[in-house]
């Protein structure tokens, strides 16, 4: 049985790929192709270098696994198709979709430009700065708590054993 068929009816395949992304409402000769409304700020998030870091992680971590392989390809299929069959809705509900994608791209907007660092960071910077943290952490514990405890304990024992 192929893995995209349907089993109540094998001839019928389960992913329906249309060559483009329009869809035609009324007959050709009544209605123009509207569009699909394209939602920029998911592509603005995920062009984000730590947004697009993780998912690209995330990608190959699912398509190196043969456990989760073929999972993944069976979900990517079934979103694909109800992106492919929502299409109508989408167009009906383009100008309210439209709308939205712009009040969350002021929002994005505005979140960057109160804090631009996280959407500049690269992955390694990051990594980078965390790790000297931790040192500079280590450090710190070593001189304030560390040492003094050892000292403090050097002390009873050289009491004790007098």
């Amino acid at each position: 049985m192929n893995p995209l068929s349907s089993p109540f009816s094998p001839s019928t395949p389960l992913l329906h790929v249309q060559p483009s992304h329009s869809v035609l409402i009324m007959t050709e000769a009544t209605q123009p192709q509207s569009q699909v409304p394209e939602v920029t700020v998911l592509n603005r998030v995920a062009s984000i270098p730590l947004v697009a870091s993780s998912l690209d992680q995330i990608h190959t971590i699912l398509e190196k696994n043969t456990l989760t392989r073929s999972p993944y390809h069976a979900a990517q299929a079934i979103t694909h198709t109800a992106y492919n069959y929502s299409q109508p809705i989408q167009i009906c509900l383009a100008p309210l979709i439209v709308r939205a994608d712009g009040i969350a791209n002021k929002g994005l907007d505005a979140v960057q430009s109160w804090y631009p660092y996280p959407f500049q960071a690269k992955p390694d910077e990051v990594a980078n700065y965390m790790r000297e943290r931790r040192e500079n952490m280590m450090s710190s514990f070593d001189k304030s708590v560390k040492s003094p405890a050892v000292g403090v304990a050097e002390g009873i024992d050289k009491v004790g054993s007098t």
